[in-house]
């Protein structure tokens, strides 16, 4: 990455970063989680490094991946709690708690 990608992807962060934040605290409702799918809504911006002819565009692409990013985690954790579902024994272990009395 050169001196100029690097200067302008500092800027979309600083400019768009806590609306991102706040976009994504919305939708999934945890601090935690909203900040790691934040952080990687702009990594996904480091990888693909799309050209924009307008400012607008900008912002469209940063919330639409914001919100797939958010989709995808609840399509997941849907999928997970389902295999539980269907199997109760995948979580549990064989071994008893480092905590329980014998």
């Amino acid at each position: 990455m050169d001196k100029r990608q690097k200067s302008w992807i500092e800027d979309i962060y600083r400019r768009r970063v806590q609306e991102v934040y706040r976009f994504c605290r919305s939708i999934v409702g945890r601090e935690g989680l909203a900040e790691d799918l934040t952080q990687e809504t702009f990594m996904r911006l480091i990888r693909s490094q799309p050209q924009f002819a307008n400012p607008a565009h900008e912002q469209a692409w940063l919330f639409l991946t914001a919100r797939r990013l958010c989709y995808d985690h609840f399509k997941q954790a849907e999928s997970h709690n389902q295999s539980l579902d269907a199997d109760p024994q995948a979580w549990q272990t064989s071994s008893p708690a480092p905590y329980a009395h014998s």
